[in-house]
């Protein structure tokens, strides 16, 4: 797995002196930032490491616009070493392209098939999504797993491709979930994602309709290995509660 703009940004914060970082945190929470984002609150700054300074600013402005705040902080402080170190650093991010060097005009928004999904050896519910036709081919994507308000994101996998005509490209996100975490009638699994390039958000949901709707499987049954008439005997089987009937909804934005 290459760099990340997570660790470029950490590795930049981790260069500045303890002075430096102080500055880089008061400044932070000052600067102007572009319509629709807000700034990092003081108070959510205070006494904060390298880690947690880098997820604040992921949080408030996701990658693409995050490193050019963090780049327009340290030119407001005078850390041109530092900032130079980061520019070098994000050439090797797999994909990135700073908004100064996209050509608006080349960008395209991501086109999303249905997710879909199926029962893993380990008996895991393997979700996946498909996005298509995406300029630059850089996407911010979140699994969750749960009720409406589950926060935990959940590990996953993305597979980019560049296509044929190497003007866009395609990604394949999946997720590996127990099959416990999806047994209740409110279960849920949400994916949400983000291109920035484009300001183009989406989800989708896939969520169990009723209790009515699911099945039943009986495995093998197992009893005394041996059965003689006119004997009572004890039979035993395993009934397994699966999913049978899933609904995805779809939600896109722009």
């Amino acid at each position: 797995m290459g760099l990340t703009v997570r660790d470029v940004l950490v590795y930049a914060l981790e260069n500045l002196e303890k002075m430096g970082f102080k500055k880089f945190r008061n400044q932070l929470s000052e600067i102007e930032v572009n319509q629709n984002y807000r700034r990092i609150p003081r108070g959510k700054l205070e006494d904060k490491d390298w880690g947690d300074v880098a997820d604040l600013i992921r949080e408030y402005y996701k990658d693409v616009y995050g490193v050019e705040v963090t780049l327009q902080v340290l030119d407001k402080i005078n850390e041109k070493k530092v900032a130079d170190e980061l520019q070098k650093d994000l050439l090797m991010v797999n994909r990135f392209v700073r908004l100064n060097q996209v050509v608006k005009s080349r960008c395209l928004a991501p086109e999303d098939r249905p997710m879909t999904l199926r029962l893993s050896d380990a008996g895991e519910v393997m979700c996946s999504v498909t996005l298509e036709a995406l300029y630059p081919g850089y996407l911010h994507i979140e699994w969750k797993c749960g009720g409406e308000k589950s926060t935990e994101i959940l590990s996953s996998q993305e597979l980019y491709k560049e296509n044929p005509d190497q003007t866009s490209f395609s990604v394949c996100s999946q997720v590996r979930i127990s099959k416990d975490s999806l047994r209740y009638p409110e279960s849920a699994v949400h994916v949400s994602w983000e291109h920035e390039y484009t300001n183009t958000r989406g989800q989708q949901t896939l969520s169990i309709i009723d209790q009515a709707n699911a099945s039943f499987i009986i495995r093998d049954i197992e009893g005394p290995p041996k059965l003689n008439h006119g004997e009572e005997a004890t039979l035993y089987c395993t009934v397994d509660h699966c999913l049978k009937d899933l609904r995805v909804t779809r939600d896109i934005s722009t």
